[in-house]
């Protein structure tokens, strides 16, 4: 899936911290003595900020121009002060949808861009230390002091901003809609598979339950705190998590005898304190009841990986008990004027 940035140019260096902050090499070092002296920029032009720059073909056309209001697509390669290449999107796929801003600090990439067209190649030299700077963080290990960024730059085509921006809402909505097919297929598929299609409820949410033991108390309402045993695994069965001792030493997850881990789950309904799926799965039980939960990735984790346990979009299967739940109430509103934390409590 390709990756769309509405970004200023610093993003270039979040980009490069990316990838470059996983990188490893004997060949680097922050020994800078010798480094600065291999920085030849011979045949560059430099700006009264200090960036090198080398144009290595060139638009004239000004109706062409990567400026205010429009955006660009192009490809990028980074490469350290020993030529090695921290970044290359040739191989994968060009940086698409990029909209301008102007330069934010002495020595910020944008200060060359402003001036590129489509179908330009740019060569580009900037400081780590200015980049260091303004960030308020160290460079990578691979970028040490004294030594530059080097940027090689082939703009593939100029937008309007607007347009571009078109395309990422487009790319936004394909996106969500691909996940909830997928989410809807593991679902399925898992209901089928289990012999529970006939039996399964669903949610305009996309949450589906069913409910494998009728308990016989009250619906716990929101501010509720509610008291649960769960037992947390993938559509594959693979066990994440769970306060459930035998399920945990059968899974491979027991921890040894620890009474606060293997007991009722209890949080506040309706608190935002666990996903989606959870506050809004707990709310259709009764008092007793226990059953089988399928929260989509939506209603879950998203796109976030959690650990290495729950990969990024994970359908999650949980197999809930309703232990217990004492009412709550709604917390008190914060006076007008005030804000959590700032010091006035009434």
């Amino acid at each position: 899936m390709r990756k769309y940035y509405i970004l200023p140019a610093l993003t270039l260096f979040g980009l490069l911290f990316m990838t470059s902050c996983g990188k490893k090499g004997n060949d680097e070092n922050n020994d800078s003595s010798q480094q600065s002296s291999k920085e030849d920029f011979t045949g560059f032009e430099q700006t009264p900020t200090g960036i090198y720059y080398k144009v290595i073909n060139h638009n004239p056309d000004t109706a062409k121009a990567f400026k205010f209001d429009r955006a660009i697509d192009f490809h990028l390669v980074v490469k350290n002060y020993k030529d090695s290449v921290l970044q290359n999107s040739y191989e994968k796929e060009p940086i698409k949808n990029f909209i301008y801003q102007p330069p934010r600090f002495k020595g910020d990439i944008a200060e060359i861009m402003q001036y590129i067209s489509e179908g330009d190649s740019v060569v580009i030299g900037v400081s780590s230390d200015s980049t260091a700077k303004y960030q308020g963080r160290p460079m990578p290990p691979t970028f040490p002091k004294g030594t530059y960024v080097r940027y090689f730059m082939k703009v593939l085509k100029v937008k309007p901003a607007a347009e571009a921006m078109a395309e990422i809402e487009k790319a936004k909505t394909e996106a969500q809609q691909k996940v909830r097919r997928d989410d809807s297929i593991a679902i399925h598929s898992y209901l089928k598979e289990k012999g529970l299609a006939d039996k399964a409820k669903s949610t305009p949410s996309g949450l589906y339950y069913v409910v494998t033991e009728e308990g016989t108390g009250e619906r716990p309402e929101k501010h509720d705190t509610v008291y649960t045993n769960y037992v947390g695994k993938l559509t594959n069965g693979n066990l994440f998590d769970t306060n459930v001792e035998e399920a945990a030493k059968k899974g491979g997850t027991y921890q040894g005898p620890n009474p606060k881990k293997y007991q009722p789950f209890k949080f506040i309904l309706g608190r935002q304190q666990v996903i989606r799926g959870w506050d809004e799965g707990l709310a259709l039980l009764k008092k007793g009841s226990k059953a089988i939960l399928l929260v989509p990735s939506t209603l879950g984790y998203g796109p976030r990986a959690m650990g290495k346990d729950i990969p990024a979009n994970s359908t999650l299967v949980f197999d809930v008990e309703l232990t217990d739940f004492k009412k709550g109430k709604a917390p008190k509103a914060m006076p007008k004027g005030h804000s959590k934390g700032d010091g006035h409590n009434h």
